[in-house]
């Protein structure tokens, strides 16, 4: 019984992978990675860009607060959304396997093209920059901070998979969300800025980058916090949220979709 359920719970985590594969979110993220690639060549064109202003107003920028939320949003509204688009949610929730496992599942099942398309992507900005510039402090900055936006991803994914659990209008409960707080609230003094994932990711890069010049546009806004705290701030927010989300899953009724 404990194997066959394994077998199942192990099929639901591929099959959620595999559904991501060809989607219109697929093509959503590239354009926006491609866009920004775009803007690095055509600035790289005509001036050589340093690795205090590629970290600091690009990383930091528009890819940490926009992009980087918002290809991790498509993908982690999707896992659960689809179910409920497809009208199998109902169906999903009445499966012989703890319901739990069920959300943890779905989770797991969205990690994989999540990273993929938001850290992958981060990286492949990098190296164009690099190239264009010849500039190999660029990817060096990548190797620094590249487990910080491993864990902010985890943490959004999980975000947005709780938000998709709870309403069915998930997609525009997070872009509230998104503009609200990440976008918002995390570029205002104070420190309310600390619920917004953006603020961990972007001190992993100001803490890290520290070397190449870059800091802080106003270190009185931006509160100074140590990389291993944020760290464990964005693992810990991520088992948190899987854990509410979880919860939340196991005792709510989905019968009426």
């Amino acid at each position: 019984m404990i194997i066959r359920s394994m077998r199942a719970w192990i099929h639901l985590i591929w099959l959620t992978a595999k559904r991501q594969l060809f989607t219109k979110k697929n093509f959503v993220a590239i354009s926006l990675l491609a866009l920004l690639c775009g803007l690095m060549v055509l600035i790289s064109l005509r001036r050589d860009l340093s690795v205090e202003f590629f970290g600091r107003r690009v990383v930091t920028g528009p890819f940490g607060s926009f992009i980087f939320p918002m290809i991790l949003l498509a993908f982690g509204t999707a896992s659960l959304g689809n179910e409920r688009d497809d009208g199998t949610l109902v169906y999903l929730a009445t499966r012989p396997l703890w319901r739990w496992s069920i959300y943890l599942g779905k989770y797991l099942g969205i990690v994989p093209i999540g990273l993929l398309f938001s850290v992958g992507g981060l990286w492949v900005i990098c190296k164009i920059t690099s190239v264009m510039n010849q500039s190999p402090e660029i990817m060096k900055l990548f190797e620094m901070v590249y487990l910080g936006f491993i864990l902010g991803a985890l943490a959004y994914l999980a975000l947005f998979h709780l938000i998709a659990a709870v309403f069915k209008h998930a997609i525009l409960i997070s872009l509230a969300y998104l503009f609200s707080i990440e976008i918002f609230v995390g570029r205002v003094p104070g420190i309310a800025k600390c619920i917004s994932i953006s603020y961990y990711t972007s001190t992993v890069v100001y803490n890290q980058g520290n070397e190449f010049g870059i800091v802080p546009p106003d270190p009185l806004v931006h509160l100074p916090m140590s990389t291993e705290t944020a760290f464990w701030t964005l693992a810990s927010m991520t088992a948190g949220l899987l854990i509410m989300g979880a919860t939340i899953f196991r005792l709510k009724d989905y019968t009426r979709n």
